[in-house]
Parts: structure tokens; C-alpha cells; sequence
């Protein structure tokens, strides 16, 4: 409820009371007593429980991309764990005959032991549950050095380690530690359950904490260009105006350019570098401030009448772009237009 109320249109939030959805389902599914008593109506609980694990991994990946939007590879993904969860199902309904038991893992392994070929169905299931674990930590990891806000560097570390340690921790329970101890069930789902409890206790606590523009972004629009700094003191000023000198430069244009790169340059310590693009330029990672000055450039180059014959490859690469599929999205998720239609735009406006 406290991510309904707070979500103000932003997608991440949405996502993560779905995804705080399918964590409960996933706790009630765990006990068969629940299934049996709700009958075939915890067919419900179920396919939120097998889908939790889905809604955790997308929930991640939009807290750490500020233009997260929902991808074809995000549904395919969530419909072929559905599709071999379906598949399985089908195969324990013409064994048993029945779904009572479904959700008992003890019952669950049986199934699996009578039937070899519902073991490969499984192993399908633990693929894409691990995958979208490794998927997860790779994104986590991989922006950390062009994040600029520094608490969700920090949370990067801690949640994505903890949600993809859980991650594993169940798939690992599931499909194997249960099948050599399956006197030992209790434990493990204490384990999954405290692991599960840490992860949600910690995100709830930096929300009740900071607030939630800090993770999932302000809903309040930026100017188009940077921010001016709140405070005037003289080491900001003075450190704000070596940026500011950048933006008049090719040094910003510098291929494969990285924040410690430019701190280098700069002569600012690195952590003060980010909190003055963050805090006072208005930036919440690094890619999109270079992005910010690039497309600006790139936006003067296509509209002059003198580079009408420049090819747009050779714009990008000049601008610091290694090849011209990252440029194209840049430009696009900035002016809402493909590089050619901004250059047929302009030449029309021109003539």
C-alpha cells in the first residue's frame, strides 16, 4: 500500500508493490496446509508464488534504470516460465490425478521421481530462475560506476546481493537440498522466509528513512538543461565552473569518457564529482549527463545546412559514440525522434 500511495505514475513503484505481491504469495504458497484448505482457488496463490520470482527480477532492474520501460525479453521472459510451469503442472495432474497436493514439495519430489521426464520439465524452471538471479546481479553491478546518486550505489551492493542471494538460495532449496534432506524442509523454508524478510525490511526501511525520490526518482520534470547549484559556496562554485568549462569543449565528446576519467581531468575528488552532478546539476547517472551535452551537439550539427551531406555514423562517432546504435537511442529517448527525421525536420524548417 505504501508503494501504491507513493508511486505518483512512476513505473518502478508499481512494480515493486506487484512484486511485494508476489512475495506474499510466495510465503503462503509455501505451506501445503493453506493450499488444502483453499482447494482449487489456490491455483491463484500459485501462479503468483511461480511468478514472483519474475516480479522481483523486473521490480530490480527498474530501480536502477531511470528510463526503465517494459521490453518484449521482459514478457517473453515471464511467459515461458509460465509456459513450462503450465507444462508441469499438466504432467502432475496425469499422475496424480488431482492438485491437492501441488504445492507440498515433499509430494512434489515424488512426482519427480516417477515421472523423468518431468525432471527435465523442472530443470527448465531453474534455468530461467537462475538466469534472471545472474541477469540481475549483472545490471546491478554494471551501472554502480555511472550511478550518481550515491544511497542507490550503496543499495545496488546490499539489495541486488541479498534479493539474488534468495534468489539462489530458493532454486538451490528446491531442486536440490530438499531432494538429499527432505527431512529438513522446515529449515529451509525458514531460511527462504528470513531471506525474504531481510530483503523487504531493508527497502522499507530506506524508504521510511529517505523517502522515495532518492530510489525511484523525483516526478517532478527537469528544466532541459542543468540545474543551478542551491549553494553558493566557493568550492562549489569554483568546481561547478570547471564543469561548466567542459560543456564549452570536446572533452565531454571523449570516446568511452567515465566519471573517474573526468575526475581525473577535473581535479575533483570523485565522490564530490557525483554529488555535484546529482545534487546540483540535476543528474541521476552519468550517461545521461554526457548524453545531455552530446545530443545537444548533435542536435546543431544536424541542423546545419553545411553538414547536410555528414553522415550520421560519422556525427555519432565524433560526438563519442562507439557505433551508431547507442547514439540512435540516445537521441530518440531525448528528443522523442530518430537522427533522420530531426535532419529531415530541420532541412524542411530551413527551406
Amino acid at each position: 500500500m505504501f508503494l501504491l500511495q507513493q508511486s505518483k505514475g512512476r513505473i518502478s513503484m508499481y512494480l515493486g508493490a506487484a512484486s511485494s505481491v508476489g512475495s506474499m504469495a510466495f510465503l503462503l504458497g509455501s505451506f501445503p496446509e493453506f493450499g488444502v484448505a483453499l482447494g482449487y482457488a489456490n491455483g491463484i496463490v500459485l501462479t503468483l508464488k511461480i511468478l514472483a520470482m519474475w516480479m522481483g527480477w523486473i521490480f530490480c532492474l527498474s530501480l536502477f534504470d531511470d528510463a526503465f520501460k517494459l521490453k518484449p525479453y521482459h514478457w517473453a521472459t515471464g511467459a515461458a516460465l509460465m509456459g513450462v510451469w503450465t507444462l508441469q503442472n499438466g504432467m502432475y495432474f496425469s499422475h496424480f490425478g488431482n492438485f491437492d497436493l501441488i504445492c507440498s514439495r515433499g509430494q512434489f519430489h515424488v512426482f519427480l521421481a516417477e515421472v523423468p521426464s518431468a525432471r527435465f520439465v523442472s530443470k527448465g524452471i531453474w534455468l530461467i530462475e537462475l538466469g534472471m538471479a545472474v541477469h540481475m546481479l549483472f545490471v546491478a553491478w554494471s551501472g554502480m560506476l555511472g550511478d550518481l546518486v550515491e544511497k542507490r550505489r550503496r543499495l545496488r551492493v546490499v539489495f541486488s546481493t541479498g534479493v539474488a542471494f534468495l534468489f539462489v538460495l530458493i532454486v538451490v532449496s528446491e531442486q536440490v537440498l530438499e531432494r538429499l534432506f527432505p527431512g529438513a524442509k522446515g529449515m529451509f523454508d525458514t531460511l527462504e522466509f528470513a531471506a525474504l524478510f531481510f530483503v523487504l525490511a531493508y527497502l522499507m526501511w530506506h524508504l521510511a528513512v529517505g523517502g522515495a525520490d532518492w530510489l525511484f526518482g523525483s516526478v517532478e520534470k527537469k528544466d532541459d538543461g542543468p540545474q543551478m547549484h542551491r549553494v553558493h559556496d566557493n568550492d562549489n562554485t569554483i568546481e561547478l565552473a570547471k564543469i561548466d568549462r567542459f560543456t564549452g569543449d570536446d572533452t565531454l565528446l571523449e570516446p568511452d569518457l567515465t566519471i573517474t576519467r573526468l575526475a581525473e581531468i577535473s581535479c575533483i575528488p570523485q565522490h564530490r564529482l557525483r554529488r555535484l552532478i546529482n545534487q546540483h546539476l540535476g543528474f541521476r547517472n552519468f550517461a545521461d549527463f554526457l548524453n545531455k551535452y552530446r545530443i545537444d551537439a548533435a542536435k546543431v550539427r544536424l541542423s546545419d545546412v553545411a553538414e547536410y551531406n555528414t553522415q550520421v555514423l560519422v556525427i555519432a562517432m565524433d560526438l563519442g559514440y562507439g557505433s551508431l546504435g547507442p547514439f540512435n537511442r540516445a537521441f530518440k529517448a531525448r528528443t522523442g525522434q530518430t537522427p533522420t527525421e530531426f535532419r529531415r525536420q530541420a532541412q524542411t524548417a530551413a527551406e
